[in-house]
Order: structure tokens, then C-alpha cells, then sequence
């Protein structure tokens, strides 16, 4: 026996530790759940952020950070304690004039392109826009002969939300399908370096006895019923790419792997009845429960597409549970 060969022998595949789950799991946690956290934050608080005011009358505020500012005229809000309703419609006759309190300098308003927001109980249409160069104090004065109303000047928080829905993006990505991956990646090199060294173990105690009836799969058999798997979370990336990509797989491999045949139909199988499953929760979102089944649905598909990962990785035929067998 050569050194090469006394060295492949003494030195199997080393066993990634178990240490690299937490760490998936953190990302997890991080991701799926931070992600959502940080968007619906940045959403319910600039939503709800600004400076109410009664109009007809003048009101001086303070700027902090400089900027394009909407005003905004609050159709049903609460001001004071006190519900106050009104039209979307402005007044016929009235004026709207911004003023910088240190220069007396105006400030234009431009009009903007009127839409309409609710959140909770407060419904609001814009108006029109300002610009504040400077952090300091702005006088805004409403008049016109009109019966009370509220009005709320607040910064644009366009910028802010577009920096939460990416890092929303960014985050679920990370959460949903690096965590996922590390784990799958994982636990296949923790499968084979057991198998390699039970397959050194064999080999160096028991040389003389026979083998098995039932040779398992090759190594590309396994592989690519692996990737049969693996590719429905693919869809992450692009819309019904869980079904595209499996059923590309399956129909390259089908007829050269038996193992490929059994288990890209099973990936397919199992996949379009998830989608079923997400369509019926979509609809039953109407009645609130469908959001909980959406996210149910998430999480066990994320498990059991990873555990058939591993199953096909070590030869085993796995069988989904849920699944609906459409393609026999």
C-alpha cells in the first residue's frame, strides 16, 4: 500500500459540527423575523408620525431634519381627544401659506399627486408638498371661510420605507434560504463523512463479506434526486420556479436514474400540492386564519424539503407527508 493510499484511509471526510445548526438557526431568527419586524416598524411608525393642526388658524413647528414634508388633510382622525370627520374635497375658497420664521422667506408648496391613506381608524388625502432646506422652525398658516378640520404636516417617508422593504428583502433572503442551506449543506457532509467512515470500517473488518442484493444508488443518482428536492426553494429566487425547476430535473434524469424518476415525481407530487394548500389559505385570509395557515405552510415546506434533502442525499426514497400523488 502506497502513502497516498495509507493517507485517503486514515483520513476520512471531516464531520462539520453541530455548532453550524445554531448558527443557521440565528440567521433564521434574524432574518425571517427581523426582516418582518424592521418593515412593519419603519411602516405603523412614519405612517403615524407628524404634526397635527385645527385649520383655519397658523401653527409653528420645528424641523429636524431637512426635506420634502406633505400636507395632509385628515379626512377621519382623532385631534385633542375629539373624532373629527370631513370631505376629501378642499374648501372653494382657500389659502395655504408656509413661511420660514428665522428669514420670513415663503416656501412654495407643489401639488402632489392626492392619494389617499388609512391607518387604523385615521383616513387622509394630501394636498401638497413642501421643502424645507434647513432644520429650524416654519410657520404654516390655513385660511379661508370654512367649517374646522384637521390638517398634519409630516416628512416624506418614501426614502424610509423603500430602506426597510430592502432591507426586508435582504433579510428574508438570508432567513429563508442561506439559514436553510447551511443546514442542508450541513447535515449532507455530516451524512457522508458517517458513511465514509462506515464504509472504511467495512471494508478494513469484514473485506470477505458479500454485497448487498440491492446496490443503493450511485453517487449522481443521489445528487440529482437532491437537487430534485432542493430545487423548490427556488422559488425565493422566481415566481413557480418550486415547480419549474424540479420538473426540468426530473425529465433530464428520469429515464437514465430510476431513484431520479422516484423521487423528482415525488418533489413534483408534493409541490403542486402545496401550491394548492397556499391558494386555499389565500383565500382563507379573508377570514384572518388564512395568514396563519400561509405562514404554517412556509415553515413546513421549508422542514420537510430539507429533510427529503438529506433522505435523497443518503439513497433513502422519501415520501412527503400532505402530498398529493397527481404524477405516478
Amino acid at each position: 500500500m502506497t502513502d497516498e493510499e495509507v493517507t485517503s484511509v486514515s483520513s476520512p471526510l471531516k464531520k462539520p459540527s453541530r455548532s453550524w445548526y445554531v448558527f443557521a438557526a440565528i440567521l433564521f431568527i434574524v432574518g425571517a423575523v427581523g426582516g418582518i419586524v424592521i418593515l412593519f416598524t419603519a411602516v405603523f411608525t412614519s405612517l403615524s408620525s407628524g404634526v397635527q393642526f385645527m385649520v383655519p388658524g397658523e401653527v409653528t413647528i420645528s424641523v429636524d431634519k431637512p426635506g420634502k414634508y406633505i400636507l395632509w388633510n385628515e379626512i377621519k382622525t382623532i385631534y385633542n381627544g375629539k373624532m373629527y370627520s370631513g370631505s376629501e374635497e378642499l374648501p372653494d375658497v382657500i389659502e395655504i401659506r408656509a413661511t420660514d420664521s428665522l428669514t420670513g422667506e415663503p416656501i412654495p408648496m407643489s401639488p402632489t399627486s392626492g392619494s389617499t391613506e388609512t391607518v387604523g381608524s385615521t383616513a387622509r388625502h394630501s394636498i401638497g408638498s413642501f421643502t424645507f432646506d434647513r432644520s429650524g422652525k416654519y410657520s404654516i398658516e390655513v385660511s379661508g371661510d370654512f367649517r374646522n378640520r384637521i390638517f398634519m404636516l409630516r416628512r416624506s417617508v418614501f426614502s424610509d420605507i423603500a430602506l426597510s422593504v430592502v432591507a426586508f428583502i435582504v433579510l428574508s433572503f438570508i432567513g429563508w434560504l442561506i439559514a436553510p442551506l447551511i443546514v442542508v449543506v450541513v447535515l449532507i457532509k455530516r451524512v457522508n463523512a458517517e458513511r465514509t467512515a462506515k464504509g472504511t470500517l467495512s471494508t478494513s473488518e469484514a473485506p470477505h463479506e458479500a454485497s448487498s442484493t440491492s446496490p443503493s444508488p450511485s453517487n449522481d443518482e443521489r445528487t440529482w434526486a437532491t437537487f430534485c428536492h432542493l430545487g423548490a426553494l427556488a422559488i425565493y429566487f422566481f415566481p413557480l420556479a418550486h415547480l419549474i425547476v424540479p420538473l426540468v430535473l426530473w425529465l433530464i434524469k428520469k429515464d437514465q436514474y430510476p431513484f431520479v424518476d422516484d423521487q423528482g415525481k415525488e418533489s413534483l407530487n408534493f409541490q403542486i400540492s402545496m401550491t394548492i394548500y397556499y391558494i386555499v389559505s389565500a383565500v382563507l385570509m379573508l377570514v384572518v386564519i388564512g395568514c396563519v395557515l400561509l405562514v404554517a405552510l412556509g415553515i413546513f415546506n421549508l422542514i420537510v424539503v430539507i429533510i427529503a434533502s438529506v433522505k435523497a442525499n443518503r439513497g433513502e426514497r422519501y415520501r412527503y407527508p400532505l402530498c398529493i400523488r397527481f404524477i405516478r
